[in-house]
């Protein structure tokens, strides 16, 4: 897996989620990524379309 979920924030239609990534992985390409399973998953199991769904990316992890 190439990020950890720390927090996931909904209020009204609008989803904050901070997360870290591995050292080395497409920040862009990850971040887009969670946006889209997200927003595929909350669509789907519940029919609302959330409005924004913002990545934050808190730490980037190296490992030994």
């Amino acid at each position: 897996m190439s990020f950890v979920l720390y927090y996931m924030f909904i209020i009204e239609r609008y989803i904050d989620i901070y997360c870290a990534l591995k050292h080395g992985v497409n920040i862009s390409k990850t971040a887009n990524n969670i946006q889209s399973a997200i927003f595929n998953s909350i669509t789907t199991m519940t029919a609302i379309e959330p409005k924004q769904i913002n990545i934050h990316i808190t730490q980037i992890v190296v490992e030994k």
